[in-house]
């Protein structure tokens, strides 16, 4: 913890274990960063990846912590530099695709994202790409046709279709059967979690809508948690 590098008597200290660059932590005069790994693995170590530069410096006068020992090099005022290697990035990220119509309109969603997530060298890069929104009755994502579509864009893309469909609650709500009354309860439960500005409520609730008119139209659903 920060409140034990305090008690260390260290100027700098060099931490490993955890595989993400933490930038300079400070307390007292001890100063510690995780430099993370230097390339990604997969997609649990995403992000930029590389190595922590500094220089090591002897400071003008200063004096050994401990009496008898000559003056030792030391960190003055640690200018740490966080280099990225410009190695190929793991990246986990979500594209939003509501109202489109065709997987050509998809595929060039995806590109113009990770475009503009990863800047120019976005085709050296690995993705796993989540894909959301509320697609028209009738159209859903074709994985197949997208691969073929996306060949060659990038080097490595896998795809999550976490879409759902449009469908006119108010229309459904009004029907006299087991779907109305299943929506208006469901409704309701979006409604309170919306007004309690519960977000994990909110979205159990809506994904309890899904599931239940999936269910009711003879649909077989299976979600796992992430």
């Amino acid at each position: 913890s920060l409140q034990d590098l305090s008690g260390l008597a260290f100027d700098y200290l060099a931490l490993g274990h955890i595989h993400q660059y933490s930038g300079p932590l400070s307390s007292g005069s001890t100063t510690a960063a995780y430099a993370g790994c230097p390339f990604g693995r997969g997609f649990d170590e995403t992000g930029a990846k590389g190595i922590i530069v500094g220089d090591l410096q002897l400071a003008p006068g200063r004096q050994s912590r401990h009496p008898g020992e000559p003056p030792r090099p030391i960190v003055v005022k640690p200018a740490l530099q966080f280099l990225h290697l410009g190695n190929r990035q793991f990246v986990d990220m979500t594209v939003e695709i509501s109202g489109v119509t065709d997987q050509q309109a998809i595929a060039d969603q995806i590109l113009q994202a990770i475009e503009q997530a990863q800047g120019p060298r976005y085709r050296d890069d690995f993705y796993k790409i989540r894909l959301v929104g509320q697609l028209p009755d009738g159209f859903s994502v074709l994985p197949d046709i997208l691969d073929q579509k996306l060949a060659g864009q990038v080097s490595f893309i896998k795809l999550k279709d976490k879409t759902r469909p449009a469908l006119d609650l108010d229309a459904l709500a009004g029907e006299h059967a087991l779907r109305g009354a299943f929506v208006r309860q469901a409704r309701s439960a979006i409604e309170r979690a919306a007004q309690g500005r519960d977000p994990q409520s909110l979205a159990t609730a809506e994904l309890a809508l899904e599931i239940g008119l999936r269910a009711i139209q003879g649909e077989g659903v299976q979600y796992a948690a992430e």
